[in-house]
Parts: C-alpha cells; structure tokens; sequence
C-alpha cells in the first residue's frame, strides 16, 4: 500500500514538473521571434536624412494605407505645429527629425525620405507611411 501510494506520489510530481517546463519552453521561442520581426521591419524603413530641413515636411499628407488618416505640418516664425486626425501637436526639428510632442512623456519621430518623396511617422515603434496630398 505504501509503495501504491509512493508511485502514485512520484507519478504526479513527474507529471506537473513535465507540464510547467512545456508551458516555459515556447514562450521564449514566441518573444524572440516577435523581437526579431519587429527590428527587421524597422531595419526595412528609410534613415533620417540629418541635412534634411523641415521645408520637405510642411504641408498636407495622407497616409498610404488608409486614405481617412492625415497628417498637415506648419511652420511660423515661433512653432512648428503636427495636426493629425486625433489633435493638433507641438513639434522641434532637428537633425532631419521632427519630434512631435504628443504627451509630455512620449514624442513621435517624423521624418522625409527623399527616394520615395514619402514621410514617415514613428510612433511607440509603429511606422506610419505617407504621401503628399
């Protein structure tokens, strides 16, 4: 009885120590492909031009994916300003970037590839493309 009870025992910590190191296994594996697909989506995206000067972005933009999103950049002689769908953003250009003041902790990089003629927005490492309207 006793050597029923000391199988059964050893039995079902095999069976929970097999089923906790599967379950551990694959999330590695999933993490580290996601990673991996991200940085080579954004090692597919254009650089920032650092000579590049704001000019290239002011004016009316739609995104290449939803014709509904759009992006107006203007300048005065005190503020660049970034109005999209959602708001209208504060924005500083330097080195071929704009950031775009979207929160007081998070910024948003946008920037002009001259190949395309295309603009590009990061956001929180989400690209978005656009094209002059």
């Amino acid at each position: 009885m006793l050597f029923k009870k000391v199988s059964i025992a050893c039995i079902f910590t095999l069976l929970l120590i097999a089923v906790v190191t599967a379950c551990g296994g694959n999330s590695t594996d999933s993490s580290n492909q996601l990673v991996s697909d991200t940085q080579t989506y954004e090692q597919d995206l254009p650089k920032a031009d650092p000579n590049a000067t704001v000019d290239s972005l002011l004016g009316s933009w739609t995104d290449i994916n939803s014709s509904d999103r759009f992006t107006n950049i203007t300048k005065t002689d005190n503020e660049i300003q970034y109005q999209d769908n959602e708001a209208t953003y504060p924005a500083t250009f330097k080195d071929g970037v704009l950031k775009v003041q979207v929160s007081s902790t998070d910024n948003a990089d946008v920037y002009f590839d001259a190949t395309s003629g295309h603009m590009f927005a990061i956001y929180q490492g989400n690209p978005s493309e656009f094209e002059k309207k």
